[in-house]
């Protein structure tokens, strides 16, 4: 009953999306770690980039375009110059050169090189790109997830290859890179899970353990959001529609890990997981957000959970923590243009003033 009502619930989201495409909006979301959902709403949030060496410069991606905060989220301004599809489903910063990003939109991969004063388009095939992926050595490398799969770009976005052929490596809503091995690349996508280690030029479907998706599913994406453990690349989290799995041996078996929140669904479980943010310096500490109960963290590596949402309601898509102080989060929903900054590591929130038209 539960997967029937499921099945319903998405078939009306499928819908709605179908809706807002003919008005002339469409979305979604997703570095080395990367994830979406199905996207931003008109006035939601999809994704955050935070420079690395002045961690006060913030981006946020959204249904209505891309903002900049130089203050640490306390004021924000648009800054969307040439950006002409403004639906934006991901953001990547060079951390090397961080005036250098990628906004990844339905229309392809947008690229600005003086930190978002004017934008302009790579020679990304004019297609929907979910998410984005940064070679975290060689910034010239560049992955992108499409509803056509996974593309790639040696020479800094431009030019771009096709670089999956499988028939499942369709609507690939998820990126991560092994920060250790790069070439090592997971790719989430409608058909399954996907790994390459040799960059791209070949890859393996890594579905086990009872979790491959159904032909419904590959329409809609079925893993949502990916985040690998920088310290220990064997252990790998992957988000999907129904829950949270988790390996360590690189995707050789997984287990589900999505029990022990006290406010989450059925049996103590939460599924739908669309956004995961992984603590870098405390890999065991990990953040979800979920449609239901919304914002989960674990600390001991997916054996506990407990609920941090903020005050808003809906389902989290945007998720990211300060790389030099991991316990400062960035949130944002996917509708409502509600956005969240908490610098205790969840436990209390303050609004973000984003002025989303």
């Amino acid at each position: 009953m539960h997967r029937r009502l499921r099945f319903i619930g998405l078939l009306m989201l499928a819908l709605i999306t179908v809706t807002v495409a003919v008005s002339g909006v469409f979305a979604a979301q997703g570095g080395v770690q990367s994830g979406a959902f199905h996207g931003p709403g008109y006035r939601g949030f999809s994704a955050f980039a935070i420079n690395a060496r002045n961690p006060q410069i913030v981006y946020a991606g959204s249904g209505r375009g891309v903002f900049k905060s130089s203050d640490g989220g306390a004021s924000w301004q648009a800054v969307n110059e040439g950006l002409t599809d403004r639906y934006v489903f991901d953001l990547a910063i060079d951390q090397h050169h961080p005036t250098i990003l990628y906004a990844a939109t339905n229309s392809g991969v947008f690229k600005t090189t003086n930190a978002g004063r004017g934008w302009r388009a790579t020679s990304m095939p004019s297609i929907s790109t979910i998410a984005l992926a940064l070679h975290p050595r060689n910034a010239k490398v560049l992955y992108a997830s499409t509803d056509d799969g996974v593309f790639k770009s040696s020479d800094a976005g431009r030019s771009w290859r096709a670089v999956t052929s499988h028939p499942g490596a369709v609507r690939v809503f998820a990126l991560a890179l092994d920060p250790k091995r790069p070439a090592t690349v997971y790719a989430g996508a409608g058909g399954g899970l996907f790994k390459t280690t040799d960059g791209g030029s070949s890859w393996r479907v890594m579905n086990r353990d009872g979790f491959a998706p159904t032909r419904h599913d590959l329409a809609e994406g079925y893993f949502r959001a990916l985040a690998i453990n920088p310290q220990q690349p064997q252990t790998l989290y992957a988000g999907a529609g129904y829950g949270l799995f988790k390996t360590t041996d690189g995707a050789q078996h997984w287990r589900w890990v999505n029990r022990g929140s006290a406010h989450a669904g059925p049996a103590g479980s939460f599924y739908d997981v669309g956004s995961l943010a992984i603590d870098p310096h405390a890999p065991e500490t990990l953040y979800a957000g979920t449609s239901t109960p919304g914002l989960v963290k674990t600390t001991t590596g997916g054996r506990s959970w407990r609920s941090i949402d903020p005050p808003g309601k809906g389902d989290v898509v945007a998720l990211a923590l300060d790389p030099t102080d991991p316990s400062t989060i960035y949130a944002g929903m996917r509708d409502g243009a509600h956005a969240f900054k908490s610098t205790d590591g969840g436990r209390t929130w303050s609004a973000l003033a984003i002025p989303v038209p």
